[in-house]
């Protein structure tokens, strides 16, 4: 019974080690190449005029539709690192993965525009709740590192106030579904 519980566990630790080494690399390209598109886009529009053109519609529509591609990417990376790391937060994965997974997101917020900052804050709202309130300190220390300056101050208060109101839902979730 120990040989297959140790073999088992030989097992989980090169799944995490080809996930960390193999899978979360290659999904951080995709999500860069993702970013670098949509922020070609986004620096487009931005030079356009803010009239209601047909065009300008358009540009902003793409934008919208690139954010939203980068969502499921951003979330699958956090839902993988969670996975890999089995809740330790001084794991290796985390802490090679995490940060660079936060700053990709947290830049996002701090762009202008609020439709795309609404995407970003959607997927770190819905990353931190799969993390739980242990991870709250870090994010807020990479949120504060991050957005510091003016108007970012407030996106930063909004997205924490976002992400505590992430964490309650889910404990009275956890609270209805046990009896």
């Amino acid at each position: 019974f120990k040989q297959q519980q140790q073999q088992e566990s030989d097992e989980i630790e090169e799944f995490a080690k080809r996930v960390n080494e193999d899978v979360l690399p290659k999904m951080f390209r995709l999500l860069h190449k993702s970013e670098s598109a949509s922020s070609g886009t986004a620096t487009a529009a931005a030079i356009k005029p803010s009239k209601t053109s047909s065009s300008g519609a358009m540009a902003s529509d793409k934008i919208s539709v690139k954010q939203s591609l980068r969502v499921p990417i951003a979330i699958s990376i956090g839902q993988l690192i969670k996975i890999v790391s089995r809740g330790r937060l001084d794991s290796p994965v985390v802490l090679s993965h995490l940060p660079k997974l936060l700053t990709d997101l947290l830049t996002v917020l701090k762009q202008k525009d609020s439709d795309t900052r609404d995407v970003a804050r959607g997927a770190l709202v819905r990353i931190m709740g799969t993390f739980g309130p242990a991870y709250l300190p870090f994010f807020l220390r990479e949120a504060r590192t991050i957005l510091n300056r003016g108007y970012q101050r407030h996106v930063l208060t909004f997205t924490a106030h976002a992400v505590l109101l992430e964490f309650l839902k889910r404990q009275r979730e956890d609270e209805l579904n046990c009896p």
